[in-house]
C-alpha cells in the first residue's frame, strides 16, 4: 500500500498564506488609497463603489481567518455600508463611508507594517 504523506496542519496552512495575504493587502491598501481620494473628489460613482466593495468583500472573511479579526470586521463594514445603499438605490452617506474606509485603511497600513 502506498504511503501518504500528512495533509498540512490547518495552523501550518493558515501560517503559509499569511505572507501572500499581507502582499495582496499591500497592493489594495495602495489601490483603496487611490478610491478614496476619487470617492472624495468625484463623488459615489457606481464603478468606484464596486470596485471597494467587492475588495472589501474578498478581505473580510480571509483575513479574520488569518488572524486579523478587526481588518475583516472593518472589510465588512466597508462592504455592507455599500451593499445596504445600493439595496435601496440610495447613494451610501459619502463623509459615513470614508469615515469606515480611512479606518480600514488605517488598519491595512498597521498589518502591511
Amino acid at each position: 500500500m502506498p504511503a501518504f504523506s500528512q495533509p498540512a496542519s490547518l495552523a501550518q496552512t493558515i501560517n503559509a498564506m499569511r505572507p501572500k495575504f499581507v502582499a495582496q493587502t499591500a497592493e489594495r491598501l495602495d489601490r483603496f488609497e487611490v478610491l478614496r481620494d476619487r470617492l472624495e473628489t468625484e463623488g459615489s460613482q457606481t464603478a468606484i463603489l464596486d470596485e471597494l466593495r467587492i475588495g472589501a468583500h474578498k478581505m473580510s472573511g480571509l483575513a479574520a481567518m488569518l488572524g486579523w479579526p478587526d481588518l475583516g470586521d472593518l472589510a465588512g463594514k466597508v462592504e455592507v455600508a455599500i451593499e445596504k445603499a445600493a439595496g435601496g438605490g440610495v447613494q451610501p452617506d459619502q463623509s459615513c463611508l470614508i469615515e469606515v474606509l480611512d479606518d480600514l485603511l488605517g488598519e491595512m497600513a498597521y498589518i502591511v507594517g
